[in-house]
């Protein structure tokens, strides 16, 4: 591998894992933060999983083109078994 192509994808495995980083904690801050009841606020449980659906949408729009949307390590391992992601890839995301 030349010295361009492994710089190259360094930096592509470094937008992947902080992607992954990212999109995890959009998710529980944005779905955690819509749980809270307070401010006259009430929520239910049909807000609560429609605030959820919501998170995981933006979530998947905003980083999935970078980081595969790889918010929850069971999806990691299972694109590992299936060969889309490397063995690397899946220690980094799921330690991470």
């Amino acid at each position: 591998m030349e010295h361009k192509d492994l710089e190259h994808y360094v930096v592509y495995h470094r937008f992947q894992v902080s992607g992954g980083i990212f999109g995890t904690a959009t998710l529980m801050f944005l779905g955690c933060m819509g749980c809270l009841d307070g401010f006259d606020n009430v929520t239910t449980n049909l807000s609560r999983g429609i605030i959820f659906g919501f998170t995981v949408m933006v979530v998947i729009l905003t980083f999935g083109v970078v980081s595969g949307a790889h918010i929850n390590p069971v999806v990691s391992i299972a694109a590992y078994i299936y060969g889309d992601l490397s063995g690397t890839m899946v220690l980094f995301i799921c330690t991470l």
